[in-house]
C-alpha cells in the first residue's frame, strides 16, 4: 500500500484520519507542522500521498517563505524539494475565496471536514492509483463561483481596511504605491457591486469571503459609526421603529454580519470554544444580564449608534404577533416578509445561521437575536463544579411561519435587525371608533385584562369590538 503524510496542527484531527488509513491498509506518518513536512521532502523521505490542512499554525523556517502557515504554500515549498506525490487538502474552510485558491493551486483532491470519512478514503485510494479526485461537494462549491471572487491582492487590502488601515498603511504592508491600493479597492467595489469599503466588508463577511488572522473580523475597531451601513427607519405602526436591513447589511436583501449573543464583531469560526462569554464549556457560562439590548453586550447599539439598539423580547413577539406574514424567493433565496397594522413593509433573509466555520439551514430557517436570554445554574455535584449555561431567546424565520420565543444555542452567529425607539408617541387606536364600541381586552396571550381602554398600560392588545376582533397597540 501507499504511504501517505499527513499533516495537521490539530492533534485530535491528526489521529483520527491516521486511525482510519491506517485501518484501510496504508502506511501512514503524520507530523504537526509544515516544518517537520518540508524537512521530509528535503531530505527524500518517499510519499505518494500528503495531506494538509489549508491552515497550520507553525511556519517552515525557509527564508523565502518565512510566516507562511498555509498549507499550499508547503506543498509548493515540498515540491522545490523533489516531492512529485499527488495533493490532498483536507479542511473545514469551503469558502468561496479558498475554493478558488485551491482550484488556482491546482491540488490533486480537496476534502472538507465535514463530509463523512468514506469521502477521504474514497480520495486517498483514487490518488494513490494516479488518478485526480473531484470529490462532490468541491465539484459543486467550484461551480457556484462567480466572476466576482476577489483576487489575492484585493482580498488583503480588504483585510487591511477591515483592520481600520488608511490607504498610506496599507501601500507600505503590501509594498504598492498609494494608486495602486486605490486601484484595487476600487475593483472590489465593483466586483461587490457595493458603494462604500464598509459595505464591502459586510458583504465579503456574509459571503464567507472575508477572514482575518487570530479568527476575528472587528468591525468596532478602527470603523466609525457613519461608516457602518446605516439603516433606514421603518415605521410598522407598533411600539419601536424596526430597521430595513440586517446589522452589516446595506440593502434587505443582505444577510449581514452574523453574530453570537453578547458579541459585537463576526468572525471566523463560530464554537463553544471561540464563544467569548463561556470558559471553553456549554455550562461555563459568563453571567451578562437577562436583557442586554442598549448594553455594552448590544452589537446594534456598539456598532450602529444613533439609538439602534437589539429588539427586546417583547418587541420581538410584537412584531411576529401583530403582523401578517408571507414569505417569498429572490434570486434564489428565501425573504420574510412582515406587513404591519398600518401597512409598513419589513423584509428579513431566510439566511441560516454560522455554525462553525460555514453558514447552514440557508432558505430552510434563520434566527433573530433579541435581547433576552435565560441561565440554567447550580452545583454539579458529579462534576463537582459550579454549571451556568446560558440561553438566547431568539425569533426564528422559516419559509411557512415565524416562530417567537425560540431558544437557541449561544454560540452560534445569528442575524441582528436593529430597533430605535419611537421619538413621539403615536395614536394606533385609530380603528376604533369610540371606547363605547370596545366590549373586551385581552393580552396577546388570550388573559383577559379589561372592557376599556382607560387606564390601561402601554403595550399592545387584542381589541374585541363587535363581532370584529383586531390587534392593537396602545400608548
Amino acid at each position: 500500500m501507499s504511504t501517505v503524510l499527513v499533516v495537521d496542527d490539530h492533534p485530535a484531527v491528526l489521529r483520527g484520519v491516521s486511525s482510519i488509513l491506517e485501518k484501510e491498509g496504508f502506511t501512514v506518518i503524520d507530523v504537526c507542522t509544515s516544518d517537520e513536512a518540508v524537512l521530509m521532502a528535503k531530505f527524500g523521505k518517499p510519499v505518494s500521498v500528503v495531506i494538509a490542512d489549508l491552515t497550520l499554525s507553525s511556519p517552515w523556517t525557509g527564508e523565502d517563505n518565512a510566516g507562511n502557515t498555509d498549507g499550499l504554500a508547503m506543498i509548493e515549498e515540498m515540491r522545490k524539494y523533489g516531492f512529485n506525490g499527488h495533493s490532498l487538502i483536507y479542511t473545514m474552510h469551503d469558502e468561496p475565496w479558498n475554493v478558488r485558491r485551491m482550484n488556482d493551486a491546482g491540488v490533486d483532491a480537496v476534502v472538507f471536514k465535514g463530509e463523512a470519512p468514506l469521502v477521504l478514503i474514497e480520495a486517498v485510494k483514487t490518488l494513490s492509483e494516479g488518478k485526480a479526485f473531484k470529490g462532490g461537494l468541491f465539484r459543486q462549491l467550484s461551480e457556484k463561483l462567480s466572476y466576482g471572487v476577489l483576487s489575492e491582492k484585493e482580498h488583503k487590502v480588504l483585510e487591511y481596511v477591515a483592520e481600520g488601515k488608511q490607504n498610506n498603511e496599507i501601500a507600505t504592508d503590501m509594498v504598492l504605491s498609494e494608486k495602486a491600493v486605490e486601484y484595487h479597492r476600487s475593483n472590489i467595489l465593483r466586483k461587490l457591486s457595493v458603494r462604500n469599503m464598509a459595505q464591502a466588508v459586510g458583504k465579503a463577511m456574509s459571503l464567507g469571503m472575508l477572514r482575518l488572522l487570530g479568527g476575528c473580523v472587528v468591525l468596532s475597531a478602527g470603523v466609525a459609526y457613519a461608516e457602518v451601513p446605516q439603516p433606514k427607519e421603518v415605521d410598522l405602526g407598533l411600539s419601536v421603529i424596526w430597521a430595513d436591513c440586517n446589522l452589516g447589511a446595506a440593502t434587505p436583501y443582505e444577510e449581514g454580519g452574523a453574530f453570537a449573543f453578547g458579541e459585537t464583531s463576526v468572525k471566523e469560526n463560530y464554537t463553544w470554544e471561540t464563544y467569548k462569554y463561556c470558559d471553553g464549556e456549554v455550562y461555563l457560562c459568563h453571567d451578562i444580564g437577562e436583557n442586554i439590548s442598549g448594553t455594552e453586550y448590544d452589537a446594534a447599539k456598539v456598532l450602529l449608534g444613533n439609538g439602534w439598539r437589539l429588539p427586546t423580547l417583547e418587541e420581538s413577539n410584537e412584531l411576529a404577533e401583530m403582523c401578517d406574514y408571507g414569505s417569498f424567493e429572490k434570486d434564489g433565496a428565501m425573504y420574510g416578509q412582515f406587513i404591519g397594522p398600518n401597512g409598513g413593509e419589513l423584509i428579513m433573509p431566510i439566511c441560516g445561521y454560522m455554525s462553525r466555520a460555514r453558514r447552514v439551514a440557508v432558505n430552510e430557517q434563520a434566527f433573530y437575536l433579541t435581547g433576552a436570554c435565560e441561565y440554567d445554574e447550580g452545583y454539579d455535584k458529579e462534576e463537582d463544579l459550579y454549571v451556568r449555561f446560558l440561553t438566547p431567546i431568539t425569533l426564528v424565520l422559516t419559509p411557512a411561519i415565524p416562530l417567537p420565543e425560540w431558544y437557541a444555542n449561544a454560540s452560534l452567529g445569528g442575524c441582528i435587525r436593529p430597533v430605535k425607539d419611537r421619538t413621539t408617541s403615536v395614536e394606533m387606536l385609530s380603528g376604533v371608533e369610540s371606547e363605547s364600541m370596545v366590549e373586551e381586552i385581552y393580552t396577546l396571550q388570550g388573559v383577559k385584562v379589561a372592557s376599556s381602554i382607560e387606564n390601561l398600560t402601554p403595550g399592545a392588545y387584542i381589541i374585541k369590538k363587535g363581532s370584529a376582533v383586531t390587534k392593537r397597540i396602545i400608548h
